[in-house]
């Protein structure tokens, strides 16, 4: 227990895994960290529960994933927006895997810019009364348009949202 109402104020668990004597440095923690909503309000005890790890040596551990107090899940991210917001590293490179074992469900990821709808990847089980066994990629970007490309970003087949024509090896294309 941390009897402060300072924001940012923390308790936590860690954890350590070496023979050093010293105590400057752990392997990893999950710590209940005073958010800033809460203020000082006494009575208020919004805090995040944020988990990091060490693979920097002694220099101290990092943040990979928070529950912010409002039940919000961030994974390479402090400050997440949706139920569950996975931040790529600083070269933008990022990969999800999600198993749905529902043979009748539909599985969906949706991609979002800022808050808005962008584009869908979804999977309709065995059973699924409509197009089942089907992965549907999609824009929902009036006029979107789909690419499918292949090593170096060449485009491979591109359809046009716009008109509904299909081409392949061009972005360009005349025909439908």
């Amino acid at each position: 227990r941390n009897n402060t109402v300072s924001t940012n104020s923390f308790t936590g668990i860690a954890f350590d895994i070496s023979t050093e004597s010293d105590f400057d440095s752990l392997s990893a923690s999950i710590a209940a960290v005073r958010d800033t909503s809460a203020s000082s309000t006494a009575a208020n005890h919004d805090a995040n529960l944020v988990f990091s790890t060490n693979d920097a040596g002694d220099d101290g551990n990092t943040e990979r994933m928070r529950i912010t107090h409002d039940g919000l899940v961030g994974i390479g991210t402090t400050a997440p927006a949706e139920k569950l917001e996975v931040a790529g590293d600083t070269s933008g490179n990022l990969a999800i895997s999600i198993d749905n074992d529902n043979t009748a469900g539909l599985g969906t990821f949706t991609l979002k810019e800022n808050t808005a709808t962008v584009g869908i990847f979804q999977y309709r089980g065995s059973t699924n009364g409509t197009l089942p066994n089907t992965v549907r990629v999609g824009s929902n970007v009036a006029g979107g348009s789909l690419a499918f490309t292949y090593a170096g970003g060449t485009t491979g087949m591109f359809l046009d949202g716009s008109n509904g024509r299909l081409g392949i090896g061009t972005t360009a294309p005349s025909n439908k």
